[in-house]
């Protein structure tokens, strides 16, 4: 748990893999995002619930290069924090999703029943671009490190997973 973001634990899978624990603010489970450091860029794969300072324990742990921000799908505890980033990718068939779910009031029903936090910590709306991509699509972390999305469906419309074949793993 690092100071920037105590309600985050931090997991170092690899030299460039990190799992970031999320606990449930009580709609949704408890939720991990994952942190992948390329040789240019990082990668954050879902954005949770955004408490906390997100965006500061990302670059802290990346050493602040260039964020590329995507999401699995539009559930609330895997897309709130979306709203702390300028540009975030998803699948193009989650799109209409996510902005149904992302939304000025979306905090409003959160309360400390089932973990304590400030609520001073929850971020606020914030109009941010969101990208829908098509199946395959390539996002470059630099040099050949290369993370393709691909869309499953089944969990949500446009459920999508990301292969990192440069670090064999799948999300």
């Amino acid at each position: 748990v690092y100071d920037i973001n105590p309600y985050v634990e931090v997991y170092q899978y690899s030299d460039n893999l990190y799992g970031l624990w999320n606990t449930s603010l009580g709609t949704g489970g408890d939720v991990w995002q994952f942190l992948i450091v390329g040789p240019g860029k990082a990668m954050l794969i879902d954005t949770a619930f955004g408490l906390g300072d997100q965006k500061g324990l990302v670059n802290l742990i990346s050493g602040g290069k260039p964020l590329i921000v995507v999401n699995t799908h539009g559930n609330r505890d895997h897309a709130l924090g979306n709203v702390l980033y300028e540009k975030v990718y998803c699948h193009e068939y989650e799109v209409e999703n996510i902005k149904a779910v992302v939304k000025p009031g979306a905090y409003d029903e959160f309360n400390n029943d089932y973990v304590e936090y400030d609520r001073n910590d929850l971020p606020e709306f914030r109009d941010y671009e969101l990208i829908g991509v098509p199946d395959g699509y390539v996002f470059n972390l630099g040099g050949n490190y290369n993370i393709e999305l691909f869309w499953t469906a089944g969990h949500a419309a446009g459920h999508a997973m990301f292969i990192d074949k440069t670090g064999r793993n799948l999300f």
